[in-house]
């Protein structure tokens, strides 16, 4: 089949006059009054609560590491740190 210009033309006609947008009515939002806030209550699942306990552990360790980040750096700049030569040891041992 081969669609020329003035067939493309009107097959393109034909499909916007086919397709129209659902016709919707207005959501109306009733309106809140300060005695009808006063009920409303939020339960928070379990699962969540132990969700925001790990986020907040994450970040507070991740905080603490980067502070011991930045005093591990300065002490490397300042020519100071000493390699943990026991401790390296041990835990290359360790691994094997």
């Amino acid at each position: 089949m081969i669609i020329g210009d003035k067939s493309a033309a009107s097959i393109g006609k034909l499909y916007t006059q086919r397709i129209k947008p659902p016709e919707t009515a207005p959501v109306e939002k009733p309106a809140v009054g300060a005695a009808e806030t006063e009920g409303d209550q939020v339960d928070i699942s379990a699962e969540a609560l132990a969700l925001q306990q790990a986020t907040d552990a994450v970040e507070a360790n991740e905080t603490g590491r980067a502070e011991r980040v930045a005093q591990l750096r300065e002490t490397v700049a300042r020519g100071e740190y000493k390699v943990p030569v026991d401790e390296l040891a041990q835990r290359l041992i360790a691994d094997v």
